[in-house]
C-alpha cells in the first residue's frame, strides 16, 4: 500500500490536477467543433461538453446562443417523428450566457425556447411532452 501511495504521489507531479483541467477543457472545445455539425446553430463561445446524446432526427433545428455551455451527459431530443406521428415544427432554442448542468435533458416535439441567463443544476428535465 505505501509503494502505490509513492506511486501516485509521484505520477501527481507528471500529471497535476490543473494539468488534468485543462486537458477536460481543450476535449470540450474540440468536441464542440464537431458536434456544431449537427445541429442547428452552436453560438460564439459556446460548448457542449462530451459526451451529449443528439436525439429525434430534428438536430438542425436546435439552435443554441452565444456563451452558453451544456454539460457532458445531457440529452437534446428534438423529435421531428415518434413512430406514426410527424412533428416537422419541432424547435429548441437555447439563449446566451445559459448554464445547462450535468445530466440534462431537454426534449421538444413542439416547441421549447429557454430565454438568456438560465442556470440549471444537475438531472433536469425540460419537455413538452409526456415523460
Amino acid at each position: 500500500m505505501r509503494l502505490l501511495s509513492i506511486i501516485f504521489r509521484l505520477f501527481s507531479y507528471l500529471y497535476p490536477y490543473k494539468l488534468h483541467q485543462k486537458l477536460l477543457a481543450l476535449k470540450n472545445i474540440l468536441y464542440s467543433l464537431w458536434i456544431r455539425n449537427f445541429v442547428g446553430y452552436l453560438g460564439v463561445h459556446s460548448r457542449i461538453c462530451n459526451p451529449c446524446s443528439l436525439q429525434g432526427g430534428g438536430q438542425k433545428n436546435i439552435k443554441i446562443g452565444d456563451y452558453t455551455t451544456i454539460h457532458s451527459n445531457s440529452i437534446l431530443g428534438c423529435w421531428t417523428k415518434y413512430g406514426q406521428q410527424e412533428f416537422p415544427n419541432a424547435t429548441i432554442t437555447i439563449g446566451n450566457h445559459c448554464n445547462i448542468g450535468e445530466y440534462n435533458h431537454i426534449t421538444a416535439c413542439n416547441k421549447i425556447t429557454i430565454g438568456d441567463g438560465l442556470l440549471t443544476g444537475r438531472y433536469v428535465i425540460i419537455s413538452d411532452n409526456s415523460h
